[in-house]
């Protein structure tokens, strides 16, 4: 349900959205691509909850120009008709031996 005056409203919906994931095995790129349904919602004040491809919600802090950002460092951007955003999986905190995967999602909106 829409909530009155709140930026985020023309985000909220059904969306179809293609996730991609990246990394190197032995010199060679691995690229996955997975195809799914799913839905953006109201998260926390500042926030949007997006449909992960895994069946839960992968939460984003969004701004009035709809720029996106994951634990303060920004991702990508949305609008009323599409998301885009891609982060490595060192994006929140260094992991050590990390295997260099990149995380894409985008979508367009039902």
């Amino acid at each position: 349900k829409k909530r009155l005056f709140d930026r985020r409203n023309k985000y909220i919906g059904d969306y179809t959205f293609t996730y991609s994931y990246h990394y190197f095995q032995g010199g060679t790129l691995i690229d996955t691509s997975i195809f799914y349904s799913g839905s953006i919602d109201y998260g926390s004040k500042g926030e949007i909850r997006v449909s992960w491809v895994d069946g839960t919600d992968k939460t984003l802090g969004v701004d009035k120009n709809g720029v996106l950002t994951l634990c303060n460092k920004k991702v990508g951007n949305i609008n009323d008709s599409h998301i885009g955003f891609s982060y490595d999986e060192n994006v929140c905190e260094p992991l050590v031996g990390n295997s260099g995967y990149t995380h894409s999602l985008s979508g367009d909106k039902l």
